[in-house]
């Protein structure tokens, strides 16, 4: 890759550029210009663009105001490498997903220097980009909001049939081809007069060189900086029949999930114009684009593809689809196989209006992975399943299959349950915890005898690691083996369940967001232990409806509905809002802000909403105390005026006695 500093014109290379770009001697001259008259500063992000997969070929240095927000950087790459026909985009950064109205978020308040994000741009044929922030500089509040201050040279194909410069490129055949090599009767082929981006051969993109003009280094163009918090534009209407800002605000529950639905939504959409009808998987892999049969590749586990061309992607894909996708299903729970066996049971093919809402969001697992593909019939889009695994998923509706998917389903709902009582864990911490509840040995020896659990063995025994100890290797093998499971199954569901994220040793529940800040205040309490939870309660976590179906929701929820004219989806965006909020404040902060909310009501409402939101909060199992409640998490302390009889009601409001609550084992909590 080479490429142009714009305020020097220094030629650069993929290992000088990012070095240049944090100390180029013109743009500092620039800034220290403007600074003899602009004496007020502010900072500047210096973030570098490139694919995430398609080579090194392209790069962009980007310089950007950090009061500005993630819909700017959206709008410049949109203007100079992406936008087609309007399609949907989408950052993720720190396991959050930043889409539609949430990209309207200051960048100063995500971002840091060194922090590495992602972009996704067309959730059909979609463009995966990798950013980062390289530098942050100080530069006068005069210096341009948005800058390009480095980008690749403009990039030469050769075309793919005589290897001579190609000006055309192939819609149909996903070709490069030359003058001389096209069917000018094709109506496919489309001819490149500018090739600089990502996206060329994408859809209908087609880039142009005046794109880049709006941003060029000393551009006096002004940017809207929003000082609204960010919301969302949907009207939820009043959480009681008085205004009331806390509970008016439902969280990022909703928001989270809104922007999970409209991308996993998007990535079927968006293909459905592509795609053919029919159950022969070598006429679907061959309709798609080298961009969607690379993702589907890759998604599947195949490794050194990245220098195939389509021709050669497609053969080693088809020689390899059966064995991999039985190993896919080889990491499935009951609820996948069940959703998948449907699809089979009904010929392999569903109406897309007969999906309901609930199971369009998870269809993007199926879909990336080459599952189920999206086409039309009849004018009606249409989900549908190839034959090859239509035949696979009836050949695994035996007894061994199902025992087996029967364990890897009580793996994940045990892990996500942990996901939402520990919010945060490491790998290692994961597989001390199953300890306490699987027939450990039992189950171990389940793994290793059947055959598709093998692999985790043998992966383990050709471990480099292991190698000089061939001894320790037998010795462990049973628990080395479940382990190494665990692992498999718990990444795999990742991208199903969408409730965690992977971030190296860190399993991280998505609500979080700012799980590095959340660790440090974890570690600190080292004289913790993670909360000893039983098994049947983990499980339950692990459901949807959790928090309204627990006990403790369960007569949060009915205290309610008995107490406030209240519509059932406000009140559990209550609930769920109410979960989030003690997550990130103390107990104290969230009872003092309802009872300023309540400033004006009655003595009755305030002591009503004291008594059950205080014994809801309580029973919330929190990340930062190890999954510990604060009734499991009580500590002693000194009440300097009355203290409470130990046959008085309890100050937390539970209606209990203080000796049979809060006092219980002698452990005393303040409340206020």
């Amino acid at each position: 890759m080479k490429a142009k500093c714009y305020y020097c014109n220094k030629e650069l290379t993929e290992k000088t550029i990012k070095r240049h770009m944090k100390n180029c001697s013109e743009m500092e001259r620039k800034v220290e210009e403007l600074s003899e008259v602009d004496k007020k500063q502010r900072n500047q992000f210096i973030i570098a663009i490139k694919p995430k997969y398609n080579g090194n070929e392209y790069c962009i240095y980007l310089s950007i105001d950090e009061n500005l927000s993630l819909v700017h950087i959206d709008q410049f790459m949109r203007d100079i490498w992406l936008e087609c026909c309007g399609h949907l985009s989408a950052f993720k950064i720190s396991g959050n997903f930043y889409q539609d109205y949430s990209m309207n978020t200051k960048l100063k308040d995500i971002l840091a220097a060194n922090e590495k994000f992602e972009y996704e741009y067309d959730f059909g044929s979609t463009t995966y980009l990798t950013l980062e922030v390289v530098d942050i500089i100080k530069v006068p509040s005069s210096f341009s909001q948005i800058e390009i201050i480095a980008r690749n040279h403009e990039v030469n194909h050769l075309c793919e049939i005589c290897g001579t410069e190609a000006e055309y490129f192939n819609y149909e055949n996903d070709q490069w081809l030359c003058k001389k090599c096209i069917d000018k009767d094709n109506d496919m082929i489309s001819k490149f007069s500018y090739c600089n981006s990502p996206r060329d051969g994408v859809c209908c993109y087609e880039g142009h060189k005046k794109d880049e003009n709006t941003y060029l280094p000393g551009n006096c163009k002004k940017y809207k900086i929003s000082k609204k918090k960010v919301k969302s534009p949907e009207n939820n209407g009043d959480t009681f029949l008085y205004e009331d800002e806390f509970f008016e605000k439902l969280s990022d529950v909703e928001y989270a999930f809104d922007d999970l639905i409209s991308k996993s939504k998007g990535i079927v959409n968006n293909t459905f114009n592509k795609s053919i009808y029919s159950f022969d998987i070598k006429e679907l892999i061959n309709n798609l684009s080298k961009e969607n049969i690379y993702d589907i590749a890759k998604y599947l586990g195949m490794t050194k593809i990245s220098s195939l061309n389509k021709s050669r992607l497609i053969e080693k894909l088809l020689a390899e689809y059966e064995t991999l996708i039985e190993e896919r299903m080889s990491l499935f729970d009951e609820e996948r196989y069940k959703l998948l066996k449907n699809y089979a049971d009904n010929d392999g093919v569903k109406m897309l209006n007969q999906v309901d809402e609930a199971t369009a969001y998870k269809l993007g697992y199926f879909l990336q992975s080459g599952m189920l593909f999206s086409a039309v019939k009849d004018e009606e889009l249409v989900v549908l399943m190839p034959e090859i695994v239509q035949k696979l998923i009836k050949e695994k509706n035996n007894i061994q299959y199902r025992s087996m998917i029967k364990i890897n389903s009580e793996i994940v709902n045990l892990y996500r349950g942990m996901n939402k009582a520990y919010g945060l864990l490491k790998l290692k911490d994961i597989k001390e915890i199953f300890k306490r509840y699987t027939p450990y040995k039992e189950s171990a020896q389940h793994i290793k005898n059947n055959s598709p659990y093998k692999e985790g063995a043998e992966h383990i025994k050709n471990n480099s690691h292991y190698k000089e100890d061939t001894q320790h290797i037998e010795d462990n093998s049973l628990h080395e083996a479940y382990e190494y499971r665990i692992e498999e199954l718990i990444t795999n569901a990742q991208d199903y369940y969408r409730e965690y994220e992977i971030q190296g040793i860190f399993f991280i529940n998505c609500f979080i967001d700012n799980w590095v800040e959340l660790l440090r205040e974890i570690e600190q309490k080292t004289d913790i232990d993670h909360a000893i939870i039983s098994k049947e309660e983990l499980l339950c976590m692990a459901k949807e409806n959790y928090i309204y179906e627990a006990d403790f929701g369960e007569t949060f929820f009915k205290e309610f509905l008995s107490m406030f004219n209240m519509e059932i989806d406000i009140l559990e965006g209550l609930m769920e809002s109410l979960y989030l909020e003690v997550q990130e404040n103390e107990f104290e902060d969230v009872i003092n802000e309802i009872l300023e909310q309540l400033e004006d009501d009655s003595k009755d409402i305030k002591e009503f909403m004291l008594t059950s939101v205080g014994k809801f909060l309580r029973s919330i199992r929190l990340w930062r105390f190890k999954g510990a409640s604060i009734n499991e998490n009580k500590v002693d302390v000194i009440d300097d005026e009355k203290p409470i009889g130990r046959n008085d009601p309890c100050s937390c409001g539970s209606g209990k006695k203080y000796k049979n609550c809060c006092a219980k084992d002698g452990n005393v909590i303040q409340l206020f």
